[in-house]
């Protein structure tokens, strides 16, 4: 009796070892079918100029495949789109900032239209329009509305997002900082190694643009 039972545990074992390998491989199978799928309809996207569904479908292909052949090819093409992709920011008063997203091919630029971006401090802390979609020029415009807190300098990031299987997913190739810092200030060695990080991909600019929005903030902040 003993016997019977173990055989029969074993048989139910090996049955779901069985299915469960099967259900592996159909998944990965699946998977790889809807990249294609996906990787085929960025492309068309990309010449209907329907550049932030190309950029999703895309960035979601990668996410999805197991196939190096189909990787490769997926890899490639996201290369080719970001390459063409320019991105332009700017400060304008009273402290407006500025995120602009062009696809350029041939040198004609065309405006990247509902791409979600989000606005975050990265030094100092305050109250911000977090959220923007681009408008219809590939503009996302956002608004420091008050400072609460910093030390020499306020640094506000601006990132595309998208969401892949319920997570939020920053896409740091297209990112850009807004620096706002002391005329006077010249950088310790302890600045160096982080103004190397966003030189390159910030603008920069005083923090007269937001002088409304400091106003007692050095003084309380340098008696800490």
């Amino acid at each position: 009796m003993i016997k019977r039972y173990l055989l029969l545990f074993f048989l139910l074992t090996l049955l779901g070892c069985s299915n469960g390998e099967r259900s592996r491989k159909y998944s990965i199978t699946y998977n790889n079918r809807n990249a294609r799928h996906l990787y085929q309809r960025a492309r068309d996207e990309v010449e209907k100029k329907d550049f932030a569904p190309a950029i999703n479908d895309i960035l979601h292909a990668e996410h999805l495949c197991n196939n190096e052949d189909l990787k490769i090819k997926i890899n490639n093409f996201k290369a080719d789109l970001f390459n063409h992709i320019q991105i332009f920011n700017s400060i304008e008063k009273p402290a407006t900032l500025k995120y602009t997203l062009l696809y350029n091919k041939d040198n004609a630029f065309y405006p990247i239209e509902n791409m979600h971006i989000k606005f975050t401090f990265l030094e100092g802390e305050g109250i911000i329009t977090e959220s923007v979609n681009t408008n219809t020029y590939g503009t996302a415009i956002s608004k420091i509305e008050k400072i609460t807190s910093m030390k020499r300098k306020v640094i506000v990031e601006a990132v595309p997002i998208i969401h892949i299987q319920n997570d939020m997913y920053r896409i740091y190739e297209l990112k850009r900082n807004f620096v706002f810092s002391r005329k006077s200030t010249t950088p310790d060695d302890s600045e160096i190694d982080i103004l190397k990080d966003i030189i390159i991909d910030s603008v920069n600019t005083s923090l007269d643009f937001i002088g409304d929005l400091i106003h007692g903030i050095f003084r309380r902040e340098d008696s800490d």
